[in-house]
């Protein structure tokens, strides 16, 4: 009855089949793999927040123990005087809006060269792609 049921099937190119068959299970163990990889960084990541709570929960039990410690003062401070501020600060712009213009112009170019320096790390990964695809 078995030898009924059994038939054979040709496989035209067997070398590039069995080729394909053996990438196939490679990706597929690479995948496994880097599955298991993830299973293992969320264990950890688990770990490790658990402990950040309970370091978090035991400053915060120190910290309500020191303020239970502490007398409480009712202090109020002076406030400073606020029109001499306001004449200082209407002599300086006069005499530093050249210095700030300065800082303005260095703060644009370090923008920009941020900017050129993205661009063209774009350009490289894109380069890459073309060359793949």
């Amino acid at each position: 009855m078995a030898d009924k049921d059994m038939f054979y099937v040709e496989i035209h190119h067997p070398i590039d089949f069995r080729r394909s068959l053996l990438e196939a299970s490679r990706d597929l163990l690479r995948a496994l793999q880097k599955f298991e990889d993830l299973k293992k960084v969320r264990e950890d990541k688990i770990k490790e927040v658990a402990k950040l709570k309970a370091t978090v929960r035991d400053i915060n039990s120190l910290l309500n123990q020191a303020k239970n410690h502490v007398p409480a003062l009712n202090i109020k401070l002076p406030e400073p005087p606020k029109a001499e501020k306001k004449a200082k600060e209407e002599k300086k712009p006069a005499a530093h809006a050249h210095h700030a213009k300065k800082k303005d112009v260095k703060v644009q170019y370090k923008a920009s060269r941020e900017v050129t320096d993205l661009e063209n790390q774009l350009k490289e990964i894109e380069g890459k792609l073309g060359s793949l695809g």
